[in-house]
């Protein structure tokens, strides 16, 4: 009917044009369906080809199908189809359709489903040129033979024997090959790896295919078998790097085991030996004192190696962060038994004040900010009691502006005690504001400045409240770098790495103040010089590299932002390289991986923003594998940086609106909904307030579907 029609319809002109069939679409691209509540969009659609004789057998895959019941996604099939190939080529070509709720093996996207009625239709053409008939044969009811020869479709010159399952098997495994060959010339995908370059070898090894038998299906198999072992050795040569880097990390593992272990056999023995001489010898005795103070020398030893957080060397695996957390917990023993003991002597008290000190940082490594606040409390109150009955001793004045310091760290990771940590500051610096003559004058330097930019990175964090200024918080950190500069300029420096810190935060400072680009770019670029010599000095120091890898990339953000996108990349690229030197599967190392290729994502922003998906979606895949461990979940710098790469992409994705800008803006909202929620439902009021943070900052850049999630998750980690 439609094609009478068709007949008697006027010739096309330049506003009319008639057809009998619905025609393929030109470009697929952007284009969507939708299903009731369900968006299908063409870009997320995949489909697998089974070719038999002249038809070839399709299967359709979408992630929308899971939600949908069978009858409305074949219909959904075979719109995309008849989209892609136009309703004659899919009546003439296509078999059977079917859908699926899961991602085949071997899918490709739905346009390349042309490329197989093309050769569907190369193959159906005889010797002339001309397309011929097919004998179609079919069993009636009734037993009798039916025989129709009206389809014009291909042509059978001689019995052609019945293409086997192994021989289909073998045609899809060259098929896929072929497209992915091609694919790399083109430069849109990378070379096969497992499982695909698994079943292309094998493929290889069990049919060993020449080119005469690949020319029934293309003319590619020169580049084929050439992409195929180009995959093979670069799948070897990278196999052999990772056993090269494991066996090195089991070395480096061994030595640090062993190193910890002696240690800990050193901090038992000598724990032993103080604990058995104060109990046999209660009374005063210069002989109990020599020894307990022997064993004391050796757990301070040992806990100024295991003390220092393994997230700032970037080897915060779990067998090390346990070992170090049960050295501690020793060293923490003995302490406690060692502040028992009655003081009898000015020496004793002024060993047990040290060792209140000492508690307070074992608290603060093993995460226990409530109990470090006590146990500095008690040092200060220790030393202020040796303070006024020995006025005669001024270094006693000193040692307790170093508690007040410590306290006020302490108060300061504990959340919500500005005022406090202000104070204990504040007192600090007033104890260390008429140092005692015989004081040696840089180490007392470094102290106040160690003091000064701590109560700057205090003030800077509270700005706007409590009466916390950011000049106040620049203020500070300017003295600090005042008072350091000289000192690390000797020729022996000293506090070179505190300097570093200064500056840096201070960068951090002056960024919040509008039209100081220029000012914050030459303070990270200082902070970066500092600790690109300080690298060089000690290559082996991980302190110092994964410092020098956050300060790259705030360098790489400011460079960005002045307008100067290939020094930024430059920067970025040197934080990713010395990332991947440390070679630890550590949490601080995954996050500032992650990190860095979010950065890479909004500096490629300026040149062009397709290329920044790729380098978010790369992040948004680390950050999601992060969010499975227990341990990395507990970083803030984890839910800091995850919600600067969602902010990024709600911001790429209202300026660009394209559909998979928001499938990935939608994807990573919904992942960081369930760690969130996870996280705040069991974690410690502290952390539980930095994701409450990061959902509220996140929540206000977002718009529509994404943003309503985010309510949702805000409503259920309130406290």
């Amino acid at each position: 009917m439609a094609r009478r029609w068709l007949r008697a319809a006027p010739a096309d002109d330049a506003t009319w044009e008639f057809t009998d069939a619905r025609q393929p679409a030109a470009d697929l691209s952007g284009s969507s369906l939708q299903i009731g509540d369900h968006t299908v969009d063409v870009d997320s659609v995949l489909v697998t080809a089974h070719v038999r004789d002249v038809e070839a057998d399709v299967t359709v895959y979408h992630p929308a199908f899971a939600d949908l019941p069978e009858q409305p996604r074949a219909q959904v099939a075979f719109v995309l189809l008849d989209w892609a190939l136009g309703e004659v080529a899919v009546e003439t070509w296509i078999g059977q359709v079917t859908t699926a709720t899961t991602e085949p093996l071997d899918a490709f996207p739905l346009a390349g489903v042309r490329a197989v009625v093309e050769e569907l239709s190369r193959r159906s053409v005889g010797p002339d040129g001309r397309p011929i008939w097919v004998l179609l044969q079919g069993q009636a009811p009734d037993g009798l033979l039916g025989i129709h020869l009206n389809l014009l479709v291909t042509v059978l010159a001689a019995p052609q024997p019945a293409e086997s399952e192994e021989e289909r098997a073998a045609a899809t495994v060259y098929l896929r090959l072929t497209r992915a060959a091609q694919w790399y010339e083109d430069g849109t995908t990378g070379l096969w790896r497992d499982p695909e370059l698994g079943l292309g070898l094998k493929w290889r090894a069990e049919r060993h295919p020449t080119e005469a038998w690949a020319r029934r299906y293309d003319d590619s198999f020169g580049r084929a078998m050439r992409f195929l072992e180009d995959s093979e050795r670069e799948r070897d040569r990278l196999a052999h790097e990772r056993r090269a880097e494991r066996r090195r990390q089991w070395r480096r593992l061994q030595w640090v085991a062993a190193a910890l272990a002696l240690l800990l056999f050193l901090t038992g023995v000598t724990a032993w030996v103080a604990t058995r001489e104060s109990q046999r010898a209660r009374a005063e005795s210069a002989r109990a004192e020599r020894n307990l103070q022997l064993a004391r020398t050796a757990v301070d030893e040992s806990l100024l190696v295991v003390e220092r957080d393994p997230s700032r060397l970037g080897v915060d695996v779990p067998e090390i962060v346990g070992f170090r957390r049960e050295l501690l917990e020793k060293a923490q023993r003995f302490y406690l038994d060692f502040i028992r003991q009655a003081p009898q002597s000015e020496d004793l008290q002024r060993e047990i004040a040290v060792a209140q000190l000492r508690l307070g940082h074992i608290d603060r490594a093993l995460d226990a900010p409530d109990r470090a606040v006590a146990d500095y409390q008690a040092a200060v109150k220790a030393f202020t009691a040796l303070g006024q009955a020995y006025p005669d001793r001024p270094e006693y004045r000193g040692q307790l502006a170093d508690a007040y310091n410590w306290l006020g760290e302490a108060l300061r990771r504990s959340g919500g005690r500005y005022a406090e940590a202000k104070s204990s500051y504040d007192t600090a610096l007033e104890l260390l504001g008429a140092p005692p003559s015989h004081v040696d004058a840089a180490a007392l330097q470094q102290v106040v400045a160690r003091v000064r930019y701590n109560r700057g990175i205090l003030v800077a964090a509270q700005a706007g409240q409590d009466g916390a200024a950011l000049d106040d918080a620049e203020a500070d950190l300017r003295e600090a770098i005042r008072l350091l500069e000289p000192l690390a300029a000797r020729p022996m420096p000293v506090g070179a790495q505190d300097l570093g810190r200064a500056y840096n935060n201070l960068g951090n400072v002056v960024a919040l103040a509008d039209g100081r680009i220029a000012e914050v770019r030459d303070l990270y670029t200082r902070a970066v010089h500092i600790h690109e010599d300080l690298t060089r000095r000690e290559p082996t120091n991980r302190e110092y590299a994964m410092e020098l890898v956050q300060f790259y990339n705030n360098l790489s953000a400011v460079l960005r932002d002045n307008g100067e996108p290939d020094e930024a990349m430059r920067r970025n690229l040197q934080a990713r390289e010395r990332i991947e030197s440390l070679a630890r599967p550590a949490p601080s190392v995954g996050i500032e991986r992650a990190d860095s290729y979010n950065l890479q994502g909004w500096i490629s922003e300026g040149r062009s923003r397709s290329d920044a998906v790729p380098a978010y979606q790369r992040a948004l895949d680390l950050f999601v594998a992060l969010g499975h461990d227990d341990a990395t979940r507990r970083f803030p710098e984890f839910h800091e940086r995850f919600g600067d790469l969602l902010v990024n992409l709600a911001e790429l994705a209202a300026s660009s609106k394209t559909p998979a800008t928001r499938k990935l803006l939608a994807d990573g909202v919904r992942e960081y909904a369930v760690i969130a929620e996870l996280v705040a439902n069991g974690a410690a009021a502290a952390d539980a307030r930095v994701v409450r943070d990061t959902v509220m900052r996140v929540r206000a850049a977002l718009e529509g579907e994404a943003a309503t999630l985010l309510d949702a998750t805000l409503q259920k980690i309130r406290p």
